[in-house]
């Protein structure tokens, strides 16, 4: 099957759609509102790679040992996967799902071996925001695919002992949110407040706050009677132009933001935050936003950061 739908992708097999469709997948089963769309599969990959006459090379850089050798292996993948033509088949399936979606659109991988327990491949694959039309995402579902293979990937491959052969992998074509607030929520604060959730949050959408931007507003939450333990805002200053140095400066007293989240929307974090933790099994690092009326959540995985509830930070 070329194309499995986010909301089956839990009843599908894992080594189809990979991690991040079947946490949405999971997600939804719990009831939370998640971008619709859908996975084309590693199964479609690989039938993409038999057509580019590349399941050979592949499976030498499976074998391979020898890094020295590694490069010429990916360059092969890289080039084959960038040139090769689509099968009709392919391109309809993926065209007519995408045409049941409204634009824009976000292409993301979803890898086999992409957010396990014991490591995470996160930024290391493509994502791609705010496409529109089908060119745009055949593109980028080629960009994706070649992210597979590229260097970077290799070498946390080989750091985790993850040269196997779960190099094929689902990628996600969803909906594009657009939100008044967005960020991220660590269940367990990844270092130090070890029996708190961490909630960092920005004005817009999640793209600032993945991508390393600094959070507009960081919260800290006691897992245990959820109250909040702690708050930091970053602060503005009044700019002021000089008539007499001709220069800006800036005045000593600071403008104090209005405060991103209300407590509602902490406490409707803090709730999906630890169930998700707990139907899940382990602390979790979920991506959300906040449109005008919802919480939507944009993924979930482990949170391989964690040092464990009785480590000190």
């Amino acid at each position: 099957m070329d194309i499995i739908w986010i909301k089956s992708a839990e009843r599908s097999d894992f080594n189809e759609v990979g991690s991040k469709a079947t946490g949405l997948a999971r997600l939804q089963g719990l009831g939370f509102r998640t971008p619709g769309g859908f996975v084309i599969t590693a199964s479609a990959f690989g039938r993409f790679l038999d057509g580019a006459d590349l399941r050979a090379t592949l499976s030498s850089l499976i074998k391979c040992n020898d890094s020295e050798q590694w490069t010429p292996l990916l360059e092969r993948l890289t080039r084959g996967i960038a040139t090769a033509s689509w099968t009709n088949d392919l391109r309809d399936a993926i065209g007519t799902s995408f045409r049941t979606l409204s634009v824009p659109v976000a292409v993301r991988s979803s890898g086999i071996s992409e957010d396990g327990q014991q490591s995470s491949f996160a930024g290391a694959f493509s994502s791609f925001l705010n496409l529109k039309s089908e060119e745009e995402v055949l593109a980028a579902i080629r960009e994706c695919w070649i992210s597979a293979f590229s260097e970077k990937v290799v070498a946390y491959r080989t750091q985790n002992k993850a040269i196997k052969p779960e190099w094929l992998m689902g990628v996600i074509v969803q909906k594009m949110i657009s939100s008044r607030k967005a960020g991220v929520m660590f269940t367990r604060a990844p270092y130090g407040e070890k029996n708190s959730l961490l909630l960092e949050a920005v004005e817009g959408g999640c793209e600032r706050i993945v991508s390393g931007a600094p959070a507009d507003l960081t919260v800290w939450v006691d897992r245990a009677n959820r109250a909040v333990k702690r708050v930091e805002q970053p602060t503005s200053h009044r700019r002021q132009f000089d008539e007499a140095s001709r220069s800006i400066f800036l005045k000593e007293e600071p403008i104090r933001r209005k405060r991103l989240l209300r407590r509602a929307e902490i406490d409707s974090l803090v709730d999906a935050g630890l169930t998700i933790e707990t139907t899940f099994g382990s602390p979790q690092d979920i991506e959300w936003a906040i449109t005008d009326s919802d919480l939507i959540l944009l993924q979930a995985r482990p949170l391989t950061a964690y040092r464990g509830a009785g480590e000190e930070g």
